[in-house]
């Protein structure tokens, strides 16, 4: 993939659901040996010379101090500056390559900034704006309610706050806000979701979410709405929760202005971790 001098280069992982230490179990899965495997297979492909690391949260899974700093360990970053990052990492292939984490509904607010942000005033949402380059990225706080996000006026105000700016956004949400082909999920698009499209023809180039733990490349009013699989275990699509594993998925997207490629791969569950280019 060539790429400008002004082009960005972005890997995207998302909901780890991480326990307390290695060892723990979620459903039968090993979510810390899932979330290395991966971690592994990017740095076996030089990190593809990415600029920025984004989680799209979902960090751990109940957000408890012990997970979060279990989490901090694994990805070996120490907690401090502006929510959502960077946060500069030193394990083994990834050294001072930064990680960008916003939280997920299974990221208590509050807990999520103690661990991760602790110069940050506690609250209970956290919508966020941040620059990579010349990118501008927008987190819009769905919730950590349930699995139905909440799209609230004050998040859909920090957004035309971001876009009367006139610059590229990317906008990161966790909540999935188009249908995924998961029926129980499907009926969990937050409401009034018409509200959030009408205002993305303006200056937004791409949206990325997590939460369904499903890979999906759509395109919604022209614009790349992208799914990123989940390197926890996976959702059958059936008509009420039903869990399945299958090779794990990381997302990498080149920006240049409001130009958008976005490739993902996967990581076989057995034998080397070295990722494919998902065709």
């Amino acid at each position: 993939m060539n790429r400008t001098a002004t082009s960005l280069t972005l890997l995207v992982v998302s909901d780890h659901h991480l326990g307390r230490d290695a060892g723990t179990i979620n459903r039968g899965y090993a979510t810390a040996w899932a979330l290395e495997r991966t971690l592994d297979a990017i740095a076996d492909a030089g990190g593809h010379d990415a600029d920025a690391i984004v989680s799209t949260g979902d960090l751990v899974d109940v957000g408890d101090p012990a997970e979060y700093a279990f989490a901090r360990r694994l990805l070996g970053v120490l907690p401090g500056g502006r929510a959502p990052g960077p946060l500069a990492s030193s394990r083994p292939g990834f050294e001072g390559r930064p990680f960008y984490l916003v939280p997920g509904n299974h990221d208590p607010r509050h807990a999520w900034l103690n661990a991760l942000f602790p110069d940050e005033p506690a609250r209970d949402h956290v919508d966020l704006a941040w620059r990579i380059g010349g990118t501008t990225f927008v987190h819009l706080d769905l919730g950590s309610d349930g699995r139905q996000g909440v799209l609230r006026e004050a998040s859909l105000r920090h957004l035309d706050t971001v876009l009367a700016r006139g610059r590229p956004v990317v906008l990161v949400l966790h909540h999935h806000p188009i249908p995924v082909g998961i029926p129980w999920l499907d009926r969990a698009v937050p409401d009034g979701i018409d509200r959030l499209w009408e205002r993305l023809e303006r200056g937004v180039v791409a949206v990325l979410f997590g939460h369904a733990h499903v890979g999906i490349d759509a395109t919604v009013n022209g614009i790349p709405v992208l799914g990123t699989r989940s390197t926890c275990f996976q959702f059958a699509a059936s008509e009420e929760p039903e869990f399945m594993i299958r090779p794990l998925q990381y997302r990498r997207l080149t920006i240049d202005g409001a130009t958008v490629r976005h490739e993902r791969f996967e990581v076989p569950l057995t034998g080397p971790a070295v990722a494919r280019r998902v065709p």
